[in-house]
């Protein structure tokens, strides 16, 4: 049992339970952001007068910024994990921007919008680990 564990790369069976999770991950980031809300609790912020003004001719909310005018920005949300690191993106021209004027956070879940996929890594690895145990 210990020479199959030993023949495993933890590393590597931890970004996989990552990546494996990325749409747990993708999923609540929508939430949180529709919610206007960033990775530390805090709102994200809130829309120009003339921002406003577009935002509520379209019939869309106008209380905090949710980053949501086609949707075509949510809908293009991915994670990808490098080793230990997770990067978030959209493809959408505009993300860049958003995150620029933003910051970080708002392309990056946390609290109890980050439960879901922590909950989803910790099983993906715990079946790694069972499996690569059974091995022998």
């Amino acid at each position: 049992m210990l020479e199959s564990a030993q023949k495993g790369n933890v590393q590597q069976l931890i970004t996989d339970s990552m990546q494996e999770a990325a749409p747990a991950y993708v999923d609540e980031l929508r939430k949180q952001m529709l919610d206007g809300v960033m990775e530390d609790g805090s709102q994200i912020g809130t829309y120009s007068p003339m921002w406003a003004a577009i935002r509520k001719a379209r019939g869309l909310q106008t209380d905090y910024v949710d980053g949501y005018f086609t949707g075509a920005m949510q809908r293009g949300l991915f994670l990808k994990v490098r080793g230990d690191e997770m990067d978030t993106d959209s493809p959408v021209p505009y993300a860049g921007e958003f995150q620029d004027r933003y910051g970080d956070g708002v392309f990056a879940a946390g609290g109890d919008y980050l439960e879901p996929f922590v909950d989803q890594v910790e099983q993906n690895l715990i079946e790694k680990v069972e499996n690569l145990l059974n091995q022998d």
